[in-house]
């Protein structure tokens, strides 16, 4: 027994051409399934390739293959027929067929109702076609007489003619007859269609023969659907033209519909591949949509909610910029969806917090223009700081901090950028008094804006010198994985870790228009670069885009909404791929794309209903030499293989040796006056020493540097002393005449 596959439709355009869709099974035999109380239509044939072929040829359609099997109970079997004119073309494009209120009437009943479509064959068709012709010219008229009383012997054959060429019966066989002649000019494709209604109750029956003629109606004994699709092949029945055919068609009103819109795709060639044209924004037509790799130097932006597979786009089109001369290349993730893709590609993956991970992000490194790289950190430190209006005043102290500090040392200890980072904001927005610092409003806020700052010290991982390479990670290329990172401490990592690839962007000349020499990709990009046009960042982000295609460098931002990014900055950006939108967001979309201004509502509409793993595409390509933007397009983006997912090593805590610190007098005495312990501005230690002026501390960082405050009786005695952690401190104290 022939085993049927079955699919759900799932989608359907807005308006159908039932004669397309009838055409798509290529002479196969199917049966339409319809679920009345499921509300839900099936198809269930044996060709695998109709899913495909139905997509194919239904702009708009989209059936899921699934695994569908009922019961049948007391099946019924109805023959059909109803009257048909192939003069009446309009309502092959409308919902208007025979069952076109199927759903409407029935809907919610307990009842499957399967029409079978089983092609006929030549053969067939002719021996219906002799058959219903023989019917028709072998019928005789009887006559009768009467006397009316004036005309005796007269006959009524005439009145008995017009009454045979009236009937329903002659009626009946004429369109027979049509629809079998139609079907020989139509190379003979006819189908047998047959109607088999399981749980046949009053209703339902009514409904069916208020519809079509019935011919014949049978008990059937099959008792599943796959048997009824083996036992309607020897269901006799009249066959009905391949346009008479598609009038029995019909599908549930709960399918959702989308409107077919009209784009163009114009020749495309390069070797970075977006993905698949959908013609009409919905049928995968296959086509290659292509873009010379170049060009990602113009700007990329990816937006889409989440989920719709903005990053599995991005990492198709990075995965590709590979191919060839391979740029530098850094990708900035709060998540570890990234990190299966960078083992896959090769690329380094560096766990933020990871144990095994030393990194000094205050490091600029060697052929890194310093003058340029601390005044882009003071920016992007000031921007990510959270300071509100006191952001330009913060990046004043941290530009003044980094010219001693980089004047000296490209590669600085953390802890003395720090102090020096607070010294520039006493000099501005403190005074120094016998009691300690008195801050400025302004001080006040730049001094709490500095809070991630000090957070960072504190990991063992970005409290020193040194660290790995950012060069030879950009050379390999490196994905940043921040997922370990709390959201408050994301931006400002985003902003360390930004930095130094604008530090080797600046390296570039100004000659790589026609090459791809970096691809810095960067995940919730809003993190860094919000929609506020008179933020630091973006500011100058618009200059850098601007510079990036003349360095030869692709930024490829990816946020969850199109109006996530500053509108002036989004405008810059000349490839987008704007996957499905909010409500709020869609008509931001819109206003960036290439269409008709005719058709914006339905591409605002569009973008909101988009499927997974289907976006709009706008981008340039280059034509006798020179670059244009090409009309926006719906595409299927190309998708990458992963490997296994990417493991991370545990993140283990930094056992670091405790530190010791005893306070001693000239005398050697121990001392136990209350002691404070202070790291990069903040306390994190208070206590007694013991009798003999010794104190234990877990967790400080090895030989950095710590400041130890030892109070007397009064403010004035506070004596402050350095120790070092991981290690035993010995500190003699001139208690003097106290």
């Amino acid at each position: 027994m022939q085993q049927p596959l079955a699919f759900k439709i799932e989608q359907l355009p807005s308006k159908i051409d039932f004669v397309e869709f009838l055409d798509a099974f290529s002479g196969n035999r199917f049966i339409v399934c319809h679920d009345l109380k499921g509300r839900n239509t099936f198809i269930m044939t044996e060709a695998d390739s109709a899913k495909e072929s139905v997509e194919r040829a239904v702009k708009g359609a989209i059936l899921s293959c699934i695994d569908y099997s009922k019961k049948l109970e007391s099946p019924v079997v109805v023959i059909p027929f109803t009257d048909y004119s192939s003069k009446n073309t309009e309502i092959m494009h409308q919902d208007k067929q025979v069952f076109y209120d199927m759903y409407d009437i029935l809907g919610g009943e307990d009842s499957l109702i399967m029409i079978s479509f089983m092609p006929t064959t030549e053969d067939y068709l002719r021996r219906v076609k002799d058959s219903v012709e023989h019917e028709l010219s072998s019928r005789k008229v009887r006559f009768t007489k009467f006397d009316d009383g004036i005309t005796a012997g007269s006959r009524t054959g005439s009145a008995q003619l017009d009454l045979y060429y009236g009937s329903d019966e002659r009626r009946m066989l004429l369109s027979m007859v049509n629809t079998v002649n139609e079907a020989y000019t139509e190379n003979c494709i006819s189908y047998r269609i047959s109607v088999i209604i399981s749980n046949p109750s009053e209703k339902v029956m009514q409904y069916i023969k208020s519809r079509v003629s019935v011919l014949e109606s049978f008990s059937s004994s099959s008792f599943d659907i796959a048997s009824v699709y083996n036992e309607s092949e020897d269901f006799a029945a009249v066959p009905f033209s391949r346009r008479h055919s598609a009038t029995i068609l019909g599908f549930s009103n709960k399918i959702s519909r989308r409107d077919v819109l009209p784009t163009f795709l114009s020749d495309t060639e390069g070797g970075i591949i977006l993905g698949s044209y959908l013609d009409g924004g919905l049928c995968d037509t296959g086509e290659q949509v292509r873009m010379q790799k170049q060009n990602l130097n113009l700007g990329l932006i990816l937006a889409g909610l989440p989920g719709t597979g903005k990053s599995f786009a991005a990492m198709g089109i990075l995965r590709q910029s590979f191919i060839g001369e391979k740029p530098m290349s850094i990708v900035i993730s709060p998540t570890e969806e990234w990190n299966g893709f960078g083992k896959t590609a090769g690329m380094e993956v560096v766990r933020i917090y990871d144990h095994n991970v030393r990194l000094n992000f205050l490091k600029c490194e060697d052929g890194v223009n310093k003058e340029k790289f601390y005044e882009n950190l003071a920016m992007l430190m000031a921007s990510a700081s959270g300071a509100g209006p006191y952001r330009e005043p913060m990046e004043k102290c941290l530009l003044a901090a980094f010219r001693r500090v980089y004047s000296l040392c490209t590669d600085p200890d953390p802890l003395y950028v720090y102090e020096e980072i607070e010294n520039a904001v006493i000099d501005r927005h403190a005074k120094r008094t016998a009691a300690g610092v008195k801050y400025t409003k302004h001080g006040e806020n730049i001094m709490a804006g500095l809070e991630n700052l000090r957070q960072m010290l504190f990991k063992p991982q970005f409290a020193y010198q040194g660290g790995m390479n950012f060069r030879q990670l950009l050379e390999k290329g490196v994905v940043f994985d921040l997922s370990p990172v709390s959201n408050t401490m994301k931006p400002f990592f985003y902003a360390l870790i930004l930095n130094q690839a604008y530090g080797f962007a600046d390296t570039f000349d100004v000659h790589g228009d026609q090459s791809l020499r970096m691809f810095i990709c960067i995940e919730e990009a809003q993190l860094i670069f919000d929609n506020e046009e008179q933020s630091a960042a973006n500011r100058d982000l618009k200059q850098r885009i601007q510079d990036f295609r003349k360095r030869g460098v692709c930024l490829a931002m990816l946020t969850h909404s199109a109006n996530d990014i500053e509108i002036s900055i989004r405008r810059l950006c000349q490839t987008k791929l704007y996957f499905r939108q909010s409500t709020e967001s869609a008509r931001y979309a819109a206003a960036d794309l290439l269409f008709g201004q005719d058709v914006n509502d339905d591409i605002i509409d569009s973008l909101k209903k988009l499927r997974q793993q289907t976006c709009i595409a706008s981008y340039m390509t280059i034509k006798n030499g020179s670059k244009e933007p090409s009309s926006s397009v719906f595409i299927r983006p190309l998708l990458v293989n992963i490997s296994d997912a990417y493991k991370p090593d545990e993140i283990k805590a930094y056992a670091a040796p405790a530190t010791g610190i005893r306070i001693l007098s000239r005398e050697g005495v121990g001392l136990h006056n209350t002691i404070e312990v202070f790291y990069a501005g903040e306390k994190i230690y208070k206590g007694v020493p013991d009798s003999e002026g010794r104190v234990c501390i877990e967790g400080l960082l090895k030989d950095k540097r710590y400041k130890v405050a030892m109070y007397g009786a009064k403010k004035k005695d506070t004596r402050f002393f350095d120790a070092y952690g991981g290690t035993d401190n010995v500190i003699t104290v001139d208690i003097g005449s106290d």
